[in-house]
């Protein structure tokens, strides 16, 4: 289905993905459809020629890094029955892995300018996604629910230390292993091409469609 549909069925996205037909991806719904929400507007701009937005794309493009920002995983972890500490953290992770899949993806689109603002923002979240998934790789409940995070942390760790790109990698092994499915280690092979070449875009990394967790 085209980013542009999956948007317009937003409401009903949110509905069935809130029913937990999810287990392994606990992101909070609000932020599952803010990852919808990112790809239309990627879209979007491609559809431009790939050059820096103006006007009302780059304007609502702003607009939702904000709103994912400005998310309150404590807010959304006291609405929830069980474990509040393992709730928040989840929270904690899926948001920090959407405002870096959003910057990267929607200034790899065009869609946002690479300004120093936004570097901030993603050093910031960067170094609290690596904490969090460090943390919840200890976890035996939590640590087979952060696939896609581990994805979007594996992106960001090219231009960091090459013990985080082995941690990562050694991740996604685990993950493999742990859950007897290939889909990790699929994700490992485009990251170790992407180390190994010379882009540095979220579109040079994920060059083709291609589906990496279920």
């Amino acid at each position: 289905m085209a980013p542009v549909s999956n948007f317009e069925l937003r409401d009903l996205v949110s509905d069935a993905f809130e029913t937990g037909y999810y287990p392994f991806l606990p992101c909070p719904a609000e932020l599952f459809i803010d990852i919808i929400h990112v790809n239309r507007l990627r879209f979007l701009a491609v559809r431009q020629g790939g050059k820096v937005a103006t006007g009302s794309i780059e304007s609502e493009a702003e607009d939702l890094l904000t709103k994912v920002t400005d998310f309150s995983p404590e807010a959304w972890s006291e609405a929830k029955d069980g474990s509040r500490e393992e709730h928040l953290m989840m929270a904690q992770v899926y948001q920090s892995a959407v405002v870096l899949f959003g910057i990267s993806s929607l200034q790899s689109a065009g869609a946002i300018s690479f300004s120093a603002g936004w570097a901030a923002v993603k050093k910031i979240h960067s170094c609290r996604l690596l904490s969090l998934l460090k943390k919840s790789a200890a976890s035996p409940v939590l640590r087979s629910c952060t696939a896609w995070p581990i994805i979007v942390a594996g992106f960001e760790a090219k231009s960091v230390s090459p013990t985080i790109r082995a941690f990562i990698l050694g991740r996604m092994e685990e993950e493999s292993r742990e859950l007897g499915v290939y889909l990790p280690l699929a994700a490992k092979e485009v990251l170790e091409r992407f180390y190994a070449s010379s882009g540095t875009l979220w579109d040079d990394c994920f060059d083709a469609p291609r589906a990496l967790i279920t």
